[in-house]
Order: C-alpha cells, then sequence, then structure tokens
C-alpha cells in the first residue's frame, strides 16, 4: 500500500525535537534530478533577491519574520527532520504521527509519499529543513505546475517499482485538490473525498485526511513476515470499504478511469 499525502502550511522549527544538524547534501527523492535542483536554486535566488512585498507573497503572511527568513535562505546547511515529522498542519495534528505505535510509524516512513511545495514528492522519511513556501505561490522553476510536471515520468516509475516491491496493488490519494491537479497519477488508484450533508468538502477535509491516514497505518503496520494478516487483508479495495472510520460513513463509490473514488460522509 502507498499513501499520497499533502504537505502542511504549518511546519516545526528546528527547536522541535527530532531536528539534528548534517554538513551532508540535501538528499531526497529525486534530489540528484535536474528540475529539483532548479527548483531548490529558484526559491534560495527569489529569497536573496526579492523585495519584501514579493517575499510575504511566497510565505504568505502579513509581516516578515526575519528568524523565518534566516532560515529559509540557510536551508542547505539548516538542521533536517524526517519529512512526516516536520509538518505540523491540521491533517499532520490528526495523524499523530509521534503518538503512533513504532510499527505504524515505520509503516509511514517506507510508505507515505508527501507533495511538497518546494522539493517535489518526497518520501515521509527524508530528511528536509525547515522552510516556507505559501501554497501555489512559487514561480518559474519552483511553481507547483513547473515542478510536478518535470517529475511526472520519474514519478509514475517510483511508484510501479514501489508497487511491486510491496507486492501491493494499492495507491491511496488522500491530497487536497491542488497536487491531485498538478500531480495526477497514471496507475490505479483509490482517492477518498470526504462529504457534509452530501456536499464534498476541500479545506475543511483536512483532519479527515489525517484520521484515515492514521487508522490505516494502525491496520496495516509493518510487522514480521509470520504475522502479515492484517496487511494482506487491506490488499484490496474490498476490504478498504470494510475498514470502520470514526466519525465517517462510506455513502459512494465512483469509477473514472484509473481513478476509483470512495465517498465518506462525516457523521458529526
Amino acid at each position: 500500500m502507498t499513501l499520497l499525502f499533502s504537505p502542511s502550511e504549518g511546519k516545526n522549527m528546528p527547536d522541535f525535537q527530532g531536528f539534528k544538524q548534517s554538513s551532508a547534501p540535501l538528499e531526497y527523492l529525486f534530489s540528484t534530478k535536474t528540475y529539483k535542483q532548479n527548483a531548490l536554486n529558484a526559491y534560495l535566488h527569489a529569497l536573496r533577491e526579492s523585495d519584501e512585498k514579493t517575499l510575504l507573497s511566497l510565505f504568505g503572511t502579513k509581516e516578515l519574520d526575519l528568524q523565518m527568513l534566516s532560515l529559509c535562505q540557510n536551508l542547505l546547511t539548516s538542521p533536517r527532520i524526517e519529512a512526516i515529522r516536520l509538518y505540523s498542519g491540521v491533517a499532520y495534528k490528526a495523524l499523530g504521527f509521534e503518538n503512533l505505535p513504532k510499527d505504524s510509524q515505520n509503516f509511514l516512513y517506507e510508505n507515505l509519499l508527501i507533495f511538497s511545495n518546494l522539493f517535489g514528492t518526497i518520501r515521509a522519511n527524508d530528511a528536509i529543513p525547515f522552510y516556507n513556501l505559501h501554497q501555489n505561490k512559487g514561480k518559474g522553476a519552483f511553481s507547483l505546475k513547473t515542478l510536478f510536471q518535470a517529475q511526472d515520468s520519474d514519478l509514475q516509475a517510483f511508484l510501479q517499482t514501489h508497487q511491486s516491491k510491496q507486492k501491493s496493488t494499492q495507491i491511496i490519494d488522500l491530497r487536497a485538490e491542488i497536487y491531485i491537479k498538478f500531480a495526477p497519477i497514471s496507475l490505479p488508484h483509490i482517492q477518498i473525498e470526504f462529504l457534509k450533508n452530501g456536499k464534498k468538502l476541500s479545506h475543511s477535509s483536512k483532519f479527515y485526511r489525517g484520521i484515515y491516514a492514521r487508522e490505516l497505518a494502525l491496520k496495516c503496520q509493518n510487522r514480521a513476515p509470520k504475522k502479515l494478516e492484517k496487511t494482506e487483508k487491506l490488499e484490496n479495495i474490498e476490504s478498504l470499504e470494510r475498514i470502520k472510520f470514526e466519525n465517517l460513513e462510506l455513502v459512494g463509490k465512483e469509477y473514472q478511469n484509473a481513478r476509483t473514488i470512495l465517498r465518506y460522509e462525516i457523521l458529526t
């Protein structure tokens, strides 16, 4: 099983437990690819050369935090932490990674991909520094459209290889609409949507994406080979449909080419 997840605007600062200083070059999924290096270099150039108005737009803030600006300008040498522990927004609070059993954490480290505004698609266990880039405010090489289009063939190949290694056919898409738009998945996958009173939620569904991912991590936690029964039982869509999520009820299923959409009504 592979989980696709959005980043969050909220992030932990380097004083959060778990950040580690490193002099080694940044390494993350596809980090050696020219398009990812171009995106990072363009971002750093923008931070050095832009006026305050542009910086406020990039950061999505009303006032310029000089400490944050310095961290971002020096991110190549800043302390790093696993990507899934860097983000602290609503979905990540609902996921509650720090409070999950070790096996569930390991499952997420190995099987969750995050679609970063700056670093592109990265693994949950990729160590990255603090950064700030407001959603869809990147320009040129570090715009969402440019970055995700450039990585498309690499991403599809990675997913295919990862699925083969895991002997799994499940790709669960829990991303926000903007990442689904700019980084579509061509392989068969399951997209999760949340409804309230029959109407599709977007921004306010973040919490439930986190809850959904947490429950899957608890069900699919990595175990010794002789104890893989729970994981194996989730390797088809019917078994996924049978999972009971707190305050969620499965109310619909729709097939759209490579995508199967499961729709859940929020009960509270």
